[in-house]
Parts: C-alpha cells; sequence; structure tokens
C-alpha cells in the first residue's frame, strides 16, 4: 500500500507548488507520498506522459491524492473513466480540494456521486466559457482589424546561434533569453527543440 500524488498545470510556464504547498494532508492529517506524478499540459485530453505513468505504477491498495477535480480532467466523461479505472483497481482517490473520496470496496452514496458529477460538469462548463470568450476575443479583434496570431517572432542565423551557445553554455537561463532577445519563453524553447543536438 503506496500513496501518489498527481498535480497538473496546463503550460510549461505554471508552476506546480502552490497545488501541495502544505504538504499533503487528508482531513487535518498528515500523509506521506511515496512518488509524485507531474505533468504540464492541457486536462482536455488523458494522453499525459505523468498520468500514464500513474496509472502504470498504481496498485491495489494505493492511494491517489489530487488537488481538486479539474487537475485529474476537463471533461466530465474522462474524469468520471479515471476515477472508475482507478477503483476497479483497487486505488482509492482523494480530491483534497473537494474533500471527496472514491475507494474501490465502500459503495458511494448517491450524494457523494452526484457532487462529484455535479463539480466535474461545472469544470467543464468553466472550460468551455473559457474558449467561447477567446473565440469572441478573436472575432472582436479581427472586426478591429487587428492582427491575431501570425508567425512566431525569428531571430537572425547569427543572433539564433549567439542564443543558444549562451544557453548551452549555461550563461543565462531560458528566461533570461526570453528577454534578452525579445521572445516569448515558448519561442526559445521551440529554438532549443529545432536545434537539441547543440544544446
Amino acid at each position: 500500500m503506496a500513496n501518489a500524488a498527481y498535480i497538473r498545470v496546463s503550460t510549461q510556464d505554471q508552476s506546480t507548488d502552490r497545488q501541495f504547498a502544505d504538504g499533503t494532508s487528508w482531513q487535518g492529517h498528515s500523509v506521506n507520498v511515496a512518488k509524485t506524478f507531474e505533468d504540464k499540459a492541457s486536462g482536455a485530453s488523458t494522453a499525459r506522459p505523468g498520468l500514464a505513468s500513474l496509472r502504470a505504477w498504481v496498485r491495489e491498495g494505493d492511494t491517489v491524492y489530487v488537488w481538486s477535480l479539474d487537475r485529474l480532467a476537463r471533461s466530465l466523461t474522462d474524469l468520471l473513466a479515471l476515477v472508475e479505472e482507478f477503483r476497479a483497481k483497487g486505488v482509492t482517490v482523494r480530491f483534497l480540494k473537494e474533500v471527496l473520496e472514491f475507494g474501490p470496496d465502500a459503495d458511494v452514496s448517491a450524494i457523494a456521486r452526484f457532487q462529484f458529477q455535479m463539480l466535474g460538469a461545472v469544470a467543464e462548463f468553466e472550460r468551455s466559457l473559457i474558449r467561447e470568450r477567446q473565440l469572441e476575443g478573436i472575432k472582436a479583434a479581427k472586426a478591429k482589424g487587428k492582427k491575431w496570431g501570425g508567425s512566431t517572432p525569428k531571430l537572425d542565423d547569427v543572433s539564433a546561434r549567439q542564443m543558444l551557445e549562451e544557453l548551452q553554455s549555461r550563461s543565462i537561463t531560458k528566461t533570461q533569453a526570453a528577454t534578452k532577445y525579445r521572445l516569448s519563453r515558448q519561442t526559445v524553447y521551440t529554438y532549443i527543440r529545432r536545434n537539441s543536438e547543440t544544446i
């Protein structure tokens, strides 16, 4: 029997620290976690390396701690399927924020199941609203003649080589490179990926 924690944020730039900033506790009792699984990816899909590792790692009698429902999945269908998958393996899933527990042996009460489904549906609905607002924002910006998207800012060959050499020698961090060369962190990562043989 072992305890595991699953942590997820949506982007590479976000920190996972706040999800278990005060350690892992359940109903006032501190919990020792044997292993932590982490993803920096959207919850819209269950195809995440950290989640895949967690699913392969857990065994009967284990307990998985997740900060909140939407950290495990954004889709209600995915959320229900994952929890049922863990329960079928004999694994208990505990959501700290909502104080919900779904174990393999105990029958889940109708109230707990309803609460779980409602909270999951709300998380999915919020995601849909955010997406809708983003699309409306893009449409409004285009109507005003503003450019949206476009090509990624590029460096000339000399500057790109210089930045990659600085990163390779560790004289600057990725964040410092983004600031110095006026690029987004994502663009810096793109340059690194394209030149992975030198970094």
